[in-house]
């Protein structure tokens, strides 16, 4: 017979599982769950119920050796309302489809050609910050690991207005990521709430900037080698 047990985990009879304690201190509530209760444990978040497993093979047959009889999260399925159905979000053979697709781009000498770009670029970057002064570093790497991206990537030049822009629109968006164990989250989606609004307009600015990207490089015609380039000629040989 089948058993329906779940593993062992911390119980509570509040309305809303353990989402207070996990949006205080995710880390903190995780460890002490593993430490309590071991590699494999249940826990309510929300009015949804989560298995955390902790031990790398573990994490292995869910993430490689069976990863078709596991499907995406909410968080995930959260994010296609800002990506798309990408690499990142979508499932089965159309997401072995998209990996195939990409492949060119993360072969190892396309890989060590992204070392130049990232010294270089870190070092215009530091070129900015002058003795004495006082920086946030987590703001600067954050627009530097941007700017890298954009190049390595897309073989965009991005100045530090723009890669700031960017950043705080993928912040603002993030913000609402927390509202995923909600119930009734896609009646949420449609108020006027801040957060909402903050999250349509993140998605506007970063679909628009993507937008004019594709349309520059269609009208260019020049393959750049890099993976925009691979995803228009997978484009027009007829994967979507």
């Amino acid at each position: 017979m089948r058993s329906n047990r779940l593993p062992p985990g911390p119980r509570t009879l509040l309305p809303l599982g353990h989402l207070g304690a996990i949006r205080s201190d995710l880390l903190g509530f995780l460890g002490s769950v593993v430490r309590t209760y071991g590699d494999v444990a249940y826990f309510r978040a929300g009015w949804r119920g989560i298995t955390l497993l902790n031990h790398p093979d573990h994490i292995k047959d869910v993430l490689l050796t069976q990863d078709r009889n596991f499907v995406k999260g909410l968080p995930l399925h959260m994010a296609r309302r800002l990506v798309g159905e990408g690499l990142l979000t979508s499932e089965g053979e159309f997401h072995s489809h998209q990996s195939r697709a990409i492949q060119p781009a993360f072969r190892p000498q396309r890989i060590r050609a992204y070392g130049p770009v990232m010294t270089s670029s870190a070092e215009q970057w530091s070129s900015r910050w002058e003795d004495g002064t006082a920086i946030d570093v987590h703001d600067e790497l954050t627009r530097l690991t941007t700017v890298i991206a954009a190049k390595t990537l897309f073989d965009m030049d991005l100045d530090a207005r723009t890669a700031a822009g960017i950043d705080k629109a993928l912040d603002d968006a993030l913000q609402l990521f927390p509202w995923v164990g909600l119930p009734f989250l896609d009646l949420i989606l449609k108020l006027p709430l801040p957060p909402v609004r903050r999250f349509h307009r993140a998605k506007a600015h970063l679909d628009a900037m993507i937008r004019g990207l594709v349309d520059a490089r269609r009208e260019d015609g020049t393959d750049h080698g890099d993976l925009l380039s691979i995803l228009l000629t997978a484009q027009d040989e007829g994967f979507e």
